[in-house]
């Protein structure tokens, strides 16, 4: 069920993709100005991840095939940054916004769809 979901909803994961290079690539260079450890962290982990998104988007508009472990990684990090997302606002302001839920469900629906997807690049 899930994947005939991911199956017919494909182009909406592929410029959800890119939404999602460049809300993280915006984060990240935000980041850059800040000293902290912490920051530093959170910096390093965007920018590995903005970059296997774009490679993997490169790879795929290329046609040529992405490793499944890329795909994996990505669709885990997007999963643990929403998650993280999520404890960060509620722990913020108790009670997470309408919007603020709708942007997790959909993160959380994208790194699905990449851990989804990578199986079937397994397969073949």
């Amino acid at each position: 069920m899930l994947k005939t979901f991911f199956t017919r909803t494909y182009y909406f994961w592929v410029v959800s993709r890119f939404l999602i290079i460049v809300l993280f690539a915006i984060s990240t260079y935000s980041q850059i100005e800040i000293k902290s450890i912490g920051s530093i962290i959170v910096s390093c982990l965007f920018t590995i991840y903005v970059l296997l998104m774009t490679l993997t988007a490169i790879m795929e508009m290329l046609k040529r095939k992405v490793f499944a472990a890329i795909k994996i990684v990505i669709g885990t990090l997007t999963i643990f940054f929403s998650l993280f997302l999520s404890y960060i606002t509620f722990s913020m302001y108790g009670i997470q916004p309408f919007a603020l839920f709708i942007v997790l469900t959909w993160l959380i629906f994208y790194g699905l769809w990449e851990i989804v997807t990578a199986k079937d690049v397994i397969r073949k």
